[in-house]
């Protein structure tokens, strides 16, 4: 079969399209056709190894993992004789599995098919194509966590999404709106009508209007930019809000985002706000809250453009140019 591998840190050239070999789906594995998987900068953080304190995980000199992606959504090819939840023909989304004795996910998604566990997989929604439903998984379970887990949103409570048009933003506008919060979305002037339009009550124009300056407070703000000091910050939120940063900061090869989280961190113990640094973390059963949401009509993926496999370099140059409105698919 084919899939995009890699060996070696670097740009989008260390990515190559390979002949491998087919997982074997074992005993308790379910093997997947890929219809659709997505890129993230998960992903890019994968195959830059940056920021260079990663790579105590990644690897220091070469990745230990050489596989690329983890969301998807396919036709389930095979199933081992464990598996009782899913039979060939199944469609279905989710995520690769983690890798074995390690925090990090078995990356792979960018493949004709991968094996997963019947745990980390989904029937896919019937409202979902698959391209729409491969961009669920990461993003939507970030700002899931965002909303419901660690800034707990309340009915009526003001809500601010910075950068409101990428992939995670689009999931944390509406799954906010659907737990009742008044949201502002922040976002460029050609993504204005995409953030109203996806249910943000008010949008505000980064390139016209300072949101730091002269307008309300939140009760919680999701930071995925990352581009306001703490004494902006103090500007924005209520006391006692929580702010949540959901960035990465590419340019600093050593900390990465790290560099700009530990002065806020510091600020908020003396400002009366409370600030966390959102992590990627696997909890399967979150795609089941995301499903309902989902089936409902509370949330729709966004899909900004889809890429063939051939063309995933393409795909990931994108993705890190950081003018996606939503996510970014490939499709074998």
């Amino acid at each position: 079969m084919k899939a995009i591998v890699f060996e070696r840190y670097g740009s989008a050239d260390v990515l190559g399209l390979q002949d491998v070999e087919t997982p074997d789906v074992g005993d308790d594995g379910v093997l997947v056709q890929v219809r659709a998987a997505a890129v993230n900068p998960y992903d890019w953080h994968f195959m830059t190894g940056l920021p260079y304190f990663f790579r105590l995980q990644l690897g220091l000199r070469r990745p230990r993992i050489n596989g690329f992606g983890s969301d998807l959504a396919g036709r389930v090819e095979a199933v081992g004789p464990s598996v009782t939840r899913f039979r060939p023909g199944d469609e279905v989304y989710g995520r690769v599995d983690q890798a074995p004795g390690s925090a990090l996910m078995d990356l792979g998604s960018l493949a004709e098919y991968v094996r997963v566990s019947e745990e980390s997989i989904r029937p896919r929604p019937a409202r979902l194509t698959a391209e729409e439903a491969a961009a669920v998984p990461l993003a939507g379970i970030t700002a899931l966590r965002a909303m419901r887990d660690t800034g707990a949103v309340q009915p009526g409570q003001h809500v601010l999404i910075n950068g409101a048009s990428g992939g995670v933003g689009t999931f944390a506008v509406q799954i906010a709106k659907a737990m009742g919060a008044e949201v502002t979305g922040v976002c460029s002037t050609r993504n204005v009508d995409l953030v109203r339009s996806i249910g943000a009550d008010h949008v505000v124009d980064y390139t016209r209007d300072d949101v730091t300056h002269g307008g309300p407070r939140f009760d919680l703000m999701l930071d995925n930019v990352g581009n306001h000091s703490p004494t902006e910050c103090v500007r924005m939120l209520k006391p006692g809000a929580t702010y949540l940063a959901s960035f990465d900061h590419p340019g600093n090869r050593w900390l990465g985002p790290m560099g700009h989280v530990l002065p806020m961190s510091i600020r908020s113990r003396f400002a009366g706000w409370r600030m966390v640094l959102l992590q990627p973390e696997r909890r399967d059963t979150d795609l089941d809250a995301l499903t309902e949401l989902i089936d409902v009509g509370a949330v729709t993926p966004v899909v900004d453009r889809t890429f063939p496999m051939v063309d995933t370099r393409e795909a990931i140059e994108y993705l890190a140019g950081r003018h996606a409105s939503g996510k970014v698919i490939v499709t074998p």
